[in-house]
């Protein structure tokens, strides 16, 4: 693995998920406060030396950026704006994986538990997963029942009524589908996710000059953290990446018409978008040797003890044949 960042001394030496509680839930509330004081007083970061950051959004001025090989194809791409829409900052951590380029055993995956709610590194962990993110919407009351159209490895789960906009469909091994759910999904793919496509197509980002009451309390009711996805006009490249949001001195989140402006800047096709569970639930973690750490900040408990947030099912990225440990399936 290969790691480049142009955070300062100060705050690299914050270890990726030391703001997460362990189980003790020691050292957060510390953690956390000193990444705000270190991320507030470090002058404008620049890419790291072969940045895969988009040219548009190099030119925002960024508190930190960093990137990270996972595999032969995957990259992990963290970039934390001052301000990145004219509102306060914005935290984005990205997954991009390039399908021309990754070495067989690549594969996402979708792992759940049935009969309880767990958090998405614990069913990452379990199947040595690369890289997760968290999965769709389900029912508060019932972990066992989606609201939208779900699918995992051949087995359709039981639904609300009514459906999802969008769907990430996929067989083990192959470039997902990412665009408006349709029936036949679920006959052509073993794996069928669901959840809101990202409306605003064609909409101009609203004006941020505006600074009336009026006007920032309706930008600000837009925005929420965001866990999302989308495939690039090529279809050869697959992102998956969450905002923060509901932190103002650490990030604002995003609106679905900031969201998908950020998708574009990838080069990421407009029909190909979804978005999935936000919230508190919105949570990006990778692996580093036998532990997943999470590297966004979840908005559940923070700022004073941000909190993993049980979920039904994890979105993950495999590596089955340099890891003989991943096993796709077992949950």
């Amino acid at each position: 693995m290969s790691e480049t960042s142009s955070l300062t001394a100060a705050t690299r030496s914050i270890r990726p998920g030391s703001c997460i509680p362990n189980r003790s839930g020691k050292r957060t509330a510390a953690a956390l406060a000193a990444l705000l004081v270190f991320a507030s007083a470090v002058p404008a970061a620049q890419p790291p030396p072969g940045s895969i950051l988009p040219a548009p959004l190099k030119e925002k001025t960024l508190k930190a950026c960093s990137q990270r090989t996972l595999a032969p194809g995957v990259i992990y791409v963290s970039a934390h704006f001052a301000n990145l829409f004219g509102d306060g900052p914005v935290a984005t951590y990205w997954l991009v994986i390039d399908w021309d380029r990754c070495a067989k055993g690549i594969s996402l995956n979708i792992a759940r538990n049935p009969s309880r709610r767990e958090r998405p590194t614990e069913l990452a962990k379990a199947v040595h997963a690369l890289a997760c993110v968290n999965g769709t919407y389900h029912s508060t009351t019932d972990p066992s029942t989606p609201y939208f159209q779900l699918k995992v490895r051949g087995e359709l789960i039981p639904s609300k009524p009514g459906g999802g906009d969008s769907s990430l469909a996929f067989n083990a091994g192959e470039m997902p589908f990412i665009g408006k759910f349709s029936k036949e999904l679920l006959g052509k793919y073993d794996n069928v996710i669901s959840g809101d496509g990202v409306p605003g197509r064609g909409q101009p980002l609203p004006d941020y000059s505006d600074k009336s009451a009026d006007a920032c309390k309706k930008r600000a009711a837009c925005r929420a953290p965001r866990t999302f996805a989308g495939n690039d006009l090529t279809n050869r490249t697959t992102i998956i990446g969450v905002a923060d949001g509901r932190q103002p001195k650490h990030s604002i989140g995003v609106s679905y018409v900031e969201l998908r402006h950020l998708l574009e800047c990838w080069g990421c096709d407009p029909g190909a978008l979804i978005s999935l569970d936000g919230g508190g639930s919105t949570v990006l973690a990778y692996r580093r040797g036998n532990r997943m750490e999470i590297q966004n900040i979840p908005s559940d408990g923070a700022p004073v003890k941000p909190t993993e947030r049980r979920v039904a099912e994890s979105i993950q990225i495999i590596d089955a044949k340099s890891d003989p440990g991943a096993t796709i399936g077992k949950r």
